[in-house]
């Protein structure tokens, strides 16, 4: 008798307990699909933003992902089958996971001007190389179009000048016009006829 009236006290909270593990899941498994699409969808942005720091942030919450998820199973199944080992496991994965996260966290919140300046290096570093390596050639371009700037400082195509299209576009030094790179162009037209839809809206 009081072995039944304390499995019915404990049906609510391990209806909580899978509910909860089910949504740990779910987020897991999101956040595993949405980074998958980032490393398949937008790989070019490692050319300008370097291999290192783009694949380096993008595999660590991958796995943190991949992480969630099993933990996130493992719960479930220790909350539908009680069992010490499943437990203690989730349990201390958990706090793993935990101290994985807040020690990301802080990185990225204590020093973001390093992190700044690594992605600065890098895009000052490749940026030369525009139109020589079709690659960082393509991912700038893309990029450029996505988020409506201009190469590294967005003022303007001046940073253009020190690239090896600029020279190979405007060698002759008897042309008194001098060509830009049509994604500028592009993005030019696009902040122009964003500034007259809001200003005429």
């Amino acid at each position: 008798m009081h072995t039944n009236k304390k499995t019915n006290a404990n049906i609510p909270s391990r209806i909580i307990g899978s509910l909860l593990c089910l949504l740990i899941t779910l987020f897991g498994a999101a956040l595993t699909g949405f980074i998958g699409h980032i490393l398949i969808a937008f790989e070019y942005i490692s050319e300008i933003f370097g291999r290192y720091i783009l694949f380096g942030g993008i595999y660590v919450i991958l796995t943190c992902g991949v992480f969630t998820v099993l933990i996130g199973l493992l719960g479930f199944f220790s909350f539908i089958h009680p069992n010490r080992c499943t437990s203690i496991t989730t349990c201390v994965g958990l706090v793993i996971l935990i101290i994985t996260t807040t020690c990301t966290s802080v990185i990225v919140y204590m020093y973001p001007k390093t992190m700044t300046n690594l992605i600065y290096y890098r895009m000052i570093k490749t940026f030369p190389n525009y139109g020589q390596n079709m690659q960082i050639t393509n991912a700038w371009d893309i990029m450029q179009s996505n988020l409506r700037c201009c190469a590294i400082h967005n003022r303007g195509w001046s940073d253009y000048n020190q690239t090896v299209w600029y020279k190979l576009t405007n060698a002759d030094i008897h042309l008194h016009d001098e060509f830009i790179p049509r994604v500028y162009l592009f993005c030019f037209l696009s902040k122009l006829t964003l500034s007259l839809c809001l200003n005429y809206s």
